[in-house]
């Protein structure tokens, strides 16, 4: 299992940090226009290529509608193995890498703080929107991926 930080900014490299210093694991971070470069997409996408191809992957961003995010959005059908969970916060990443498996589309959720109820309402919606998730009743988070496991 592998897990990747992709952020505006340099928020990915401290959320790296942190995890590595509290639970000796490593997440990849992306400091996506942290340099004044474009070429996040490009990084990224060789990350995603330096793993197995069968390797799970879950990538966290920080915005759903910014750039970093949409950009990931977009690779998500060539990288079927790959989830992406929006809207992240360091007590998600710690507890999905505690975890240290892959989840199905429902476990995420879960994490993310969306109940059961609420996800099974918003999944048949979310397959035509091309899998995005509000996390909570606010919208504030989303679960946006291509994982096939756990459809319904």
């Amino acid at each position: 299992m592998q897990y990747i930080i992709a952020t505006h900014g340099t928020l990915a490299k401290g959320y790296a940090e942190t995890v590595e210093l509290l639970l000796h694991e490593t997440v990849h971070p992306i400091c996506a226009y942290a340099d004044g470069s474009e070429d996040f997409p490009a990084s990224l996408t060789a990350l995603l290529d330096s793993f197995g191809p069968d390797e799970p992957v879950l990538v966290f961003t920080d915005l759903v509608h910014g750039s970093v995010c949409q950009n990931i959005a977009g690779l998500c059908a060539q990288y079927p193995h790959m989830q992406v969970a929006a809207g992240v916060s360091l007590p998600l990443v710690m507890e999905c890498v505690l975890a240290g498996a892959p989840m199905t589309r429902a476990e995420l959720a879960r994490r993310m703080g969306m109940s059961d109820r609420t996800m099974r309402k918003t999944i048949q919606q979310a397959r035509m929107c091309g899998y995005l998730i509000p996390n909570d009743q606010d919208g504030r988070g989303y679960y946006l991926g291509s994982d096939t496991r756990d459809r319904e």
